[in-house]
């Protein structure tokens, strides 16, 4: 939505624009691009001792960049494939996490619903984060403790959010990336400590700290719910970081630490996961509440007009309604009653579902009695009934349409 809203508002100013103020913006965004340029080019040559310092460390970051390819092929793939990268159930099918489908055996989501993003804006973000803290702490870290601290911050904030918004449909690489800056904070700050050739310089942050502040923004602005998923996959990075901290100077891989990391990080996945077990999809159920409607007027609108052109009798009315109306709402109430692990979010359109049944029902079974007993006083109040249960039925739709 945010660069929906970017490129609106700027397509409508560049349409208002005349002739001559098109070219003077275009001679303004190429001045301050080539600006742009210098400064990075400037930045990258103060930093060539540290660049130097981190390639003699270690050898090309293969993990980040690999990630980066994930990050574009699936992207790629969603839009190829499914053409709206921001629909929820297009999301779901590739692998994004949502409580009903990942409380409910398929925890792998944990894990895939961090290569999936929704717009392109997004994605350019993520995949310059992961390039440049990849080219970096994957260095400085080692491969396994960068690869390690990513999984484990990324499924971890994937994890809190399944708890605090188990029918919320998750993706992005948010969790994992706020555990990695966890890790460069750390670094910083020992760095700040304790000078040495990998201390990282200030030409370095002008041009760490744009993305990282872009990234912060586009996650705050995109990441609806996601606070204390974010905060939690920070926490991971500056624990981890503080844990292998030895291994920067000491250039190890710290495997021990590393394994506890994971390991407590795992014991929390489920502790957090536990609860989330079983929860249910209403909206299915939900659905073919709706569709009960039609299904049960349909037949009966039907043998009305046989009535009124005197080919069914007002017996042959109330058997259609004893023997094929009733028995399908008393089914419906009894599948929406038997409903278990409904989240929180769901249960008050349970209840409207509950309520525009039990109503049906009363109002279908006052109308069979009263054609068995010929009453139009008895008819009357099942009219009264029916409206009763069809304004109950106009407030279930209104509320599965939010």
């Amino acid at each position: 939505m945010f660069l929906i809203a970017v490129l609106v508002v700027g397509g409508f100013a560049i349409y208002v624009m005349t002739p001559e103020e098109r070219r003077r913006a275009l001679s303004v965004v190429t001045q301050r691009t080539s600006t742009v340029g210098r400064a990075i080019a400037v930045n990258l040559e103060a930093c060539t001792p540290w660049l130097e310092a981190l390639r003699a460390r270690a050898g090309q970051p293969y993990l980040a960049l690999g990630i980066a390819i994930v990050y574009a092929a699936a992207f790629s793939g969603l839009v190829s494939g499914a053409g709206d990268p921001t629909n929820a159930d297009t999301l779901v099918r590739w692998g994004a996490t949502f409580g009903p489908r990942t409380a409910n055996g398929e925890w792998w989501r944990l894990l895939t619903a961090l290569f999936l993003h929704r717009n392109i804006f997004s994605l350019a973000i993520d995949v310059l984060a992961i390039l440049q803290l990849g080219f970096a702490l994957e260095r400085v870290y080692g491969r396994v403790a960068f690869g390690c601290v990513f999984a484990a911050a990324g499924i971890l904030a994937n994890t809190v959010h399944l708890a605090t918004h188990p029918v919320a449909v998750r993706t992005g690489a948010s969790g994992a990336l706020y555990g990695l800056y966890g890790l460069l904070i750390v670094w910083a700050v020992q760095g700040a400590r304790a000078p040495s050739e990998l201390t990282i310089p200030r030409a370095a942050y002008r041009l760490l700290v744009p993305v990282a502040g872009l990234f912060l923004l586009t996650s705050m602005l995109s990441d609806s719910g996601g606070l204390m998923a974010n905060v939690a996959a920070l926490t991971v990075g500056l624990v981890s970081g503080v844990a292998i901290a030895g291994a920067i100077q000491e250039n190890s891989t710290a495997p021990a630490r590393i394994g506890a990391i994971a390991g407590s990080t795992a014991v929390v996945v489920v502790l957090m996961a536990v609860p989330s077990i079983g929860t249910t999809d209403v909206r299915p159920e939900i659905a073919r509440v709706l569709d009960l409607e039609a299904r049960t007027a349909a037949p009966y609108a039907k043998a009305v007009g046989q009535f009124k052109l005197g080919a069914a009798s007002t017996d042959a009315l109330a058997t259609l309604i004893d023997r094929q109306i009733l028995p399908e709402l008393r089914e419906t109430q009894t599948r929406l009653d038997q409903l278990r692990g409904v989240p929180p979010e769901h249960r008050a359109l349970l209840q409207d579902a509950q309520r525009y049944v039990r109503l049906r029902t009363e109002s279908w079974d006052l109308r069979a009695r009263a054609l068995h007993s010929s009453s139009m006083r008895a008819l009357r109040l099942a009219d009264a009934k029916e409206r009763e249960s069809l304004d109950a039925f106009d407030q279930l739709k209104a509320e599965d349409g939010r």
